[in-house]
């Protein structure tokens, strides 16, 4: 007589994971009946077992997003803690500023002096509105553009402003939508297919 195990008990058995439970398991597993066997031309061939409930998904067929962890939203300016400054392309290129400086938030890098090696490198950020003679220009230290709490690269959106008024006092929101479960929260469950239930294992022949 052949034993059925699921795939998951053959796993767990052979990692060595949760032993009691995996005993258990297979307790439980020896206890249910024998399919029937069903004799066709090739030879006797014996049926499978009922699909079993995903232990993952708890038969739902989905789980919590393992992107953004369940909270539909992840950090806009990714996972590193500080801004990359690439000193070969700093001149020229753009930021946001968390909060609103002299009345503006879209600024350039238009000049650099000092050094890293001595500790004193600063940048030029001039403002892009308006004419020339009119922009405003402010120096700040390599540490804070650097800082994401002051700092964002890139220029951000008309929406993303809006929202930092509307939510946060004007200070600029670091997330955005999860891009896998697309702000549900939840995704499809990968060990069942999102069917919630697991075959026993394919058909085995009787020797």
């Amino acid at each position: 007589i052949t034993q059925f195990i699921t795939p998951s008990e053959a796993f767990t058995l052979q990692m060595g994971v949760h032993g009691k439970r995996t005993r258990k398991d297979l307790r439980r597993t020896k206890q249910l009946p024998i399919p029937p066997v069903d004799w066709t031309p090739y030879g006797p061939i014996r049926q499978q077992q009922q699909p079993k409930v995903c232990p993952e998904c708890r038969g739902r067929g989905m789980v919590k997003c393992n992107v953004c962890e369940g909270r539909a939203v992840i950090a806009a300016t990714g996972h590193k803690k500080k801004n990359t400054v690439n000193m070969q392309r700093v001149i020229g290129s753009r930021w946001t500023s968390v909060e609103q400086r002299c009345g503006h938030r879209q600024y350039t890098v238009s000049e650099m002096k000092g050094s890293k090696k001595n500790k004193n490198l600063e940048f030029r950020m001039s403002n892009c509105c308006g004419p020339e003679e009119k922009r405003v220009h402010l120096w700040i230290e390599f540490e804070e553009l650097r800082s994401k709490n002051m700092w964002r690269s890139g220029w951000t959106t008309l929406d993303d402003i809006k929202n930092a008024k509307t939510l946060n006092n004007g200070v600029l929101l670091d997330m955005k939508l999860c891009h896998l479960c697309k702000g549900a929260r939840i995704v499809t469950c990968t060990n069942c297919n999102g069917s919630g239930k697991i075959a026993a294992q394919h058909i085995v022949y009787d020797q």
